[in-house]
């Protein structure tokens, strides 16, 4: 199990353990960024907590240059709106071309302040119904509200270069994945489970590895290892997109601000 979906599952034991009889805690977001980690269902409403490790990346979103007009641009491909503080960090870029036109995968350094980073955020987490954030300190769970995230968090940003990860199967290559596997390996079964795609066989050497099928070269596909599916692998295609993003990272700083359980107890009754 990766680190962070380690973290993830004990975040959302330890809430299980601690305070299910005040609330229910269900799974929403694990590889989908676009969804908040936990749904917290309480007598009162219904809102998300968002897990971080102490040090994690936190939010993002893509900004192209304009090499002749020497200016960046919010992408209209974003998940996320334009809003003001985007705009504010686009200024202060434009006002910097040469420091930041030219893009790597190493990234630069954005050069503002803690406040308005730590704005984005909560802006971006208020949007997707968060109203708390569990961490760790000093090997603890610790639970803090998200009005809180600028005392509690050092926030950083970079302008860097960043594959878009990988996709589940798409239906119109399904069939065509699935001979090639079956040909490829004597004991593959290919089986769909909800949204997502397996491969099945005794070959335990295929966890993390990509392949490619005749007459789909434009197309590079992944085997993964899935807590869901324990016996196979996750067929997913990999994605072909490269775009220069603004990423932030959080720090876990302080601790002031921790929510201790009675006080949390009373708060989702």
């Amino acid at each position: 199990m990766q680190n962070w979906k380690k973290f993830e599952k004990d975040a959302l034991d330890y809430l299980n353990e601690n305070y299910s009889d005040y609330a229910s805690f269900l799974s929403m977001g694990g590889e989908d960024s676009t969804k908040s980690d936990i749904l917290v269902k309480t007598k009162k409403e219904d809102f998300y907590i968002e897990i971080k490790s102490p040090n994690a990346q936190s939010g993002q979103f893509v900004v192209f240059p304009d090499y002749k007009n020497h200016q960046f641009y919010f992408s209209d491909k974003n998940k996320t709106d334009e809003n003001n503080l985007t705009k504010k960090i686009l200024e202060h870029m434009n006002s910097s071309w040469d420091i930041y036109k030219n893009i790597s995968s190493k990234g630069v350094e954005i050069n503002l302040s803690n406040e308005i980073f730590s704005e984005w955020i909560i802006k971006y987490y208020k949007h997707k119904k968060v109203k708390y954030f569990i961490s760790s300190w000093d090997n603890k769970f610790v639970i803090i509200p998200i009005d809180k995230f600028a005392e509690s968090f050092k926030v950083t940003a970079k302008y860097r270069i960043k594959k878009s990860g990988t996709r589940k199967l798409p239906k119109n290559l399904a069939y065509r994945v699935t001979n090639y596997l079956k040909k490829t390996y004597e004991d593959a079964q290919v089986n769909k489970i909800g949204d997502h795609t397996y491969l099945e066989t005794k070959n335990n050497s295929l966890n993390k590895s990509f392949f490619q099928v005749d007459g789909l070269n434009d197309q590079e596909f992944y085997l993964s290892k899935d807590d869901s599916y324990l016996q196979g692998y996750r067929i997913s295609v990999r994605s072909k997109t490269n775009n220069p993003n603004i990423i932030f990272t959080i720090e876990l700083i302080s601790n002031s601000h921790v929510i201790d359980g009675d006080k949390f107890k009373e708060l989702i009754r």
